[in-house]
């Protein structure tokens, strides 16, 4: 059994990094993804980022909290997001070259 059960270990990190590695290129799945979130891990990463500040933590407690609110991201309003905290900042914004590199800390989009 440890044999199969390690074969099934290795499965699931595959299919992970799959997932992960079309987050990279596909918005749209990234978006379907956050809005899949359960509610209670919204709220554990809410707690996280609640009292921080940043360039990049304020765009992540923003998506949070839209979230939490119980509406829906589509692309044009996750754009709507990133473009608002990005004015005037495009500098510190430069290793951020995706919206999963935004958007994927605290592992909120698999738990």
């Amino acid at each position: 059994m440890i044999e199969q059960e390690i074969k099934d270990g290795i499965r699931k990190v595959c299919n992970v990094s799959k997932e992960i590695a079309n987050f990279y290129v596909d918005n749209n799945a990234l978006v379907e993804k956050l809005n899949d979130v359960p509610k209670d891990e919204l709220d554990k990463a809410w707690k996280y980022y609640e009292s921080r500040s940043g360039v990049i933590v304020d765009l992540r407690r923003e998506v949070l909290n839209y979230l939490r609110e119980g509406n829906k991201l589509n692309l044009p309003s996750l754009d709507g997001f990133v473009l608002k905290h990005k004015a005037g900042k495009e500098n510190q914004y430069r290793s951020y070259k995706t919206y999963f590199s935004f958007l994927s800390h605290n592992n909120i989009l698999w738990t």
